[in-house]
């Protein structure tokens, strides 16, 4: 058998196999310069990050499955992610009163188009300062990134996508002028 047919049955058989690939590990870095750390004073820290069916947590990609690295949970990828920004903007305290919980209510991932990509993020963020409840609101995204007939490519590019599509959701939470004055409104009652 020559070499260049044992690497197209090779990559024949990786394709239709339905392995499972992992989600990239959350990059933080989206509230640099961020209004939200104009609520000086107010650490957070993350609560309860759960999924409202479990059927959010199967992610397919064409003949694959996406799986979080955390866990194996999506709502874990979520509250990893947000706690990660809240560390990188000097806003994260494992000791804070603030508590951000939320509640993953959407999870779709299309990587069947061929060029095209999307992903449809909801979630319901609740936010309690010293156990009061002084945030509750639902975000929702729609995120599209460029995709490949070549089912290697349109895997890859969606695993990214997943990535940012996660911090579009948390951009659209953080940068809430609800949130802000909550907050803001707490740093002042400390």
């Amino acid at each position: 058998m020559s070499i260049k047919r044992f690497f197209t049955l090779l990559f024949i058989v990786a394709s239709v196999s339905g392995c499972s690939v992992m989600a990239p590990p959350y990059q933080a870095g989206l509230l640099a310069g961020n209004d939200i750390r104009g609520a000086e004073n107010v650490d957070m820290k993350t609560g309860h990050f759960t999924m409202e069916k479990p059927s959010l947590n199967k992610i397919g990609l064409r003949a694959s499955n996406l799986v979080s690295p955390y866990k194996n949970s999506f709502s874990e990828y979520l509250r990893k992610g947000l706690e990660e920004e809240l560390k990188i903007a000097s806003l994260w305290n494992e000791n804070s009163d603030v508590v951000v919980s939320a509640v993953l209510l959407e999870n779709d991932v299309d990587a069947s188009g061929i060029n095209i990509g999307t992903a449809d993020l909801s979630a319901n963020f609740e936010v309690n300062a010293q156990g009061e409840k002084i945030y509750d609101r639902t975000h929702s995204i729609h995120h599209e990134w460029d995709s490949s007939f070549m089912g290697a490519i349109a895997i890859t590019n969606s695993q990214l996508g997943y990535q940012e599509a996660v911090k579009k959701l948390l951009r659209n939470f953080l940068n809430d002028p609800v949130l802000l004055s909550a907050l803001t409104k707490e740093a002042e009652n400390q």
